[in-house]
C-alpha cells in the first residue's frame, strides 16, 4: 500500500515563534550552558568514501556565495532511531546529494523528541550547537537551554526535533572566527511549506527531489488533505461506510465496507486537482484484501478505479464536509454513477485536534479586531479592539476534547468563555456557541452572533 505520511492540514506560526526566529542573526556571547557535557564531533571526513566526501563538498561550495554560516535541509516527517533515518534517508532518494549524512556516525544523530527532520550543514570555522528549547511560561518566548551536541570542521547533523508543528523545541546557535553569531530555530512556514530561515541560513532542501515533501506535489491542493468519512448505500440499497484519504504527496488510499471492520475492497494511488476543470481525479488499483492490514496483494486480483469529481466543501457544526459529486469514470460505490457523496473530515485523534489549534487566530474588520491565542502549555490570550479601543485583553487557559474546545478566562475577578464546537479547515477556525457559553464581545452579543469564524495568522 501506498506509504503514508503525517499530513500538516495546519501548520501555524504564532506570536512565541516570531519571538524565537527573528528576521536579522541575533548575536550571543554567551556559552552553551549545560548540566551534562554535550557531545562533540570528531572529524569523520576522512573516514568517508570519495563520493560522499564530493557530495559534501558541493553542499559547502553551494553555501559559499552567500556567505551562509549554515546550511539546513528539511527532509520531511520522521520519528525513530539512527538505523531508521538511514533507511528513511534511502527511501526518500535524496541520498547521492545528501550522501555523507548517510556514513555519519550514531554521535552525530540528535533526537530531541519530534517528527520533523533536519539536515545541518555548518560551514568550515563555523562552531555548532544543538540546544534545547525551553519556553518561559511568563513572556511566552523560547530560552536556551542545556546544549546537547556541539558540532565543528563543517561536520553535519542529523536533527530529529519539533514535537509541536507551531513552536519548535531547539535553538540552534552559529558563531565563526570573525566574530559573526545568531541563534535560530528550525520550523517549516506556515504559508507554503518551505523552511524558515534568517539571515546566515541557506535553505538547502532539495524541494524537487522530495516527492513525499508536503504542498509541493504538482496538482495537489492543501485544502483536500485529510482522511475523508462517509456513509452511504450501494446500488442495491445496501448501507456502506467509506475512507478516501487523500496525502499532500499526491497519494490516495480508499476503502469501503460493512462498519468499521469489514472492508470489501481497497485501493491505492494517486490524485491530483484540476484546475482546469475545477475536479478532483482519482487513478487508484486495488481489490477485495485477503485481509485487511497492510498484506501485499497478487496482481491477478487488482483492477483500476479511475474516477472524476465535481467537488463542493461544507463547514457546519459538527465539522467540515466534503461533498463529491460523480462526474466521469468508475463509480466508487457499486450502481452509484453520477452519485453524490458528503465525506466529513476525521481528525486523526483528539490530540491531534489540540495540536492543530496551537497558534494564533484572528477576526480583523474594517471595524474591530479580534485575537484568539493557544499556547502550546494551555494558557490563553484573548485580545479584543473596536474602534480603535481596547474591549478585552485578557488571559485564560483552554483545551479540546474531540470537536470541542474549552475556554475560561478571567476578568476584573468576572469568568466568561465556555463550550464551543471546532470546524476548521487549512486556513479557517469556526467556533460555535455550546450550551450557555459566551459571545467573545459585547458587540457580538449584542448582534446574536453564535458562530465566530477565524483566520489562522502565519
Amino acid at each position: 500500500m501506498m506509504k503514508r505520511i503525517r499530513i500538516i492540514v495546519l501548520l501555524l506560526l504564532s506570536v512565541i515563534l516570531l519571538c524565537a526566529c527573528t528576521d536579522k542573526p541575533v548575536v550571543t556571547t554567551e556559552a552553551p550552558t549545560t548540566t551534562e557535557a554535550p557531545v562533540t564531533t570528531e572529524p569523520q571526513s576522512d573516514e568517508w568514501s570519495q563520493s560522499a566526501k564530493e557530495a559534501h563538498k558541493s553542499v559547502l561550495l553551494n553555501m559559499e556565495p552567500s556567505d551562509a554560516m549554515l546550511g539546513v535541509a528539511y527532509l520531511g516527517y520522521f520519528d525513530g532511531t539512527f538505523e531508521d533515518a538511514l533507511s528513511y534517508l534511502e527511501d526518500l532518494g535524496v541520498n547521492e546529494q545528501f550522501l555523507f549524512a548517510m556514513e555519519l556516525k550514531e554521535d552525530a544523530f540528535v533526537d530531541l523528541a519530534g517528527g520533523e527532520l533536519y539536515l545541518l550543514v555548518p560551514a568550515y570555522g563555523v562552531t555548532l550547537s544543538v540546544c534545547e528549547a525551553v519556553l518561559d511560561e511568563e513572556s511566552f518566548t523560547l530560552e536556551k537551554g542545556d546544549a546537547y551536541y556541539i558540532a565543528t570542521d563543517a561536520m553535519p547533523v542529523l536533527l530529529s526535533c519539533n514535537e509541536s508543528e507551531i513552536i519548535s523545541n531547539v535553538i540552534i546557535t552559529a558563531d565563526d572566527f570573525n566574530g559573526n553569531a545568531f541563534t535560530y530555530s528550525p520550523q517549516i512556514s506556515g504559508a507554503d511549506g518551505s523552511l524558515v530561515t534568517i539571515e546566515g541560513v541557506l535553505d538547502i532542501t532539495p524541494y524537487d527531489e522530495l516527492a513525499i515533501y508536503y504542498g509541493f506535489a504538482d496538482g495537489v491542493d492543501p485544502i483536500y488533505c485529510g482522511e475523508w468519512f462517509c456513509e452511504a448505500a450501494d446500488g442495491d440499497g445496501n448501507l456502506k461506510t467509506m475512507l478516501l484519504s487523500l496525502y499532500p504527496d499526491g497519494s490516495a488510499e480508499y476503502l469501503y465496507g460493512i462498519g468499521n471492520s469489514e472492508v470489501e475492497e481497497i485501493f491505492g494511488g494517486d490524485w491530483y486537482y484540476d484546475s482546469d476543470r475545477d475536479m478532483i481525479l482519482l487513478d487508484m488499483v486495488g481489490g477485495p484484501p485477503p485481509q485487511y492490514d497492510g498484506v501485499e496483494f497478487s496482481d491477478t486480483e487488482f483492477y483500476e478505479l479511475k474516477c472524476g469529481f465535481k467537488w463542493d466543501m461544507d463547514y457546519r457544526d459538527d465539522g467540515t464536509y466534503l461533498c463529491l459529486t460523480h462526474e466521469e469514470g468508475d463509480p466508487i460505490l457499486f450502481g452509484k454513477n453520477g452519485a453524490a457523496f458528503e465525506f466529513i473530515q476525521m481528525p486523526d485523534a483528539e490530540e491531534d485536534v489540540a495540536e492543530d489549534l496551537i497558534g494564533t487566530w484572528a477576526i480583523i474588520s474594517e471595524k474591530s479586531e479580534v485575537y484568539l491565542e493557544l499556547f502550546v502549555d494551555g494558557k490563553a490570550r484573548f485580545t479584543a479592539t473596536r474602534d480603535e479601543t481596547v474591549e478585552k485583553d485578557i488571559f485564560g487557559t483552554w483545551s479540546a476534547e474531540g470537536l470541542t474546545l474549552y475556554l475560561d478566562f478571567a476578568e476584573d475577578g468576572e469568568r466568561f468563555g465556555g463550550e464551543y464546537g471546532i470546524s476548521f479547515d487549512g486556513e479557517l477556525l469556526t467556533l460555535s456557541i455550546l450550551g450557555n457559553s459566551d459571545s467573545f464581545t459585547e458587540f457580538m452579543k449584542e448582534n446574536g452572533y453564535e458562530q465566530f469564524m477565524f483566520n489562522g495568522v502565519g
